[in-house]
């Protein structure tokens, strides 16, 4: 269940060219903060009010944060915020239709994430594609609400 609601969230962004390159139509993706009963807290960059989604963050057990993201540059990830830097290794899983997404666990006390929830700065970067995440001023309540 959990791999079906995060397949169909990142299958608008793999399915739309914006999604899979960083282009001027991303101008309107923000920051926002869900927590679901049953499903957890979840922080998600996209196209608000769409299922266009660049990444989900969602809590786990402990510290921990699952990262999806959408396939577009094989299965690692970088996260960069300042100096601070995180390099993860994930697992590409088939979504529907064939479109698949990338899952990550980290720390949500590492080196980036831990950046991140200071300066609302984050840059993803996969395969050569690199993504500007950065937390505006409306979006830094989602952000803190979800590391709180």
């Amino acid at each position: 269940m959990y791999r079906a609601i995060i397949a169909a969230t990142l299958a608008g962004i793999a399915l739309s060219g914006c999604a899979t390159q960083p282009t001027a139509d991303m101008h309107d993706f923000a920051w926002s903060y869900a927590n679901n009963p049953g499903e957890g807290a979840k922080l998600a960059y996209g196209r608000p009010q769409s299922d266009e989604v660049l990444l989900m963050m969602t809590c786990a057990p402990g510290d921990s944060v699952v990262l999806s993201a959408a396939a577009v540059g094989g299965a690692k990830l970088m996260l960069a915020s300042g100096e601070a830097k995180t390099s993860l290794d994930g697992i590409v899983t088939d979504g529907f239709d064939g479109v698949g997404f990338v899952e990550a666990t980290t720390s949500s006390r590492g080196p980036a994430l831990k950046a991140f929830r200071r300066s609302g700065e984050l840059i993803l970067t996969t395969g050569a594609r690199r993504f500007e995440m950065d937390a505006l001023d409306g979006d830094k309540p989602a952000v803190r609400r979800f590391f709180n």
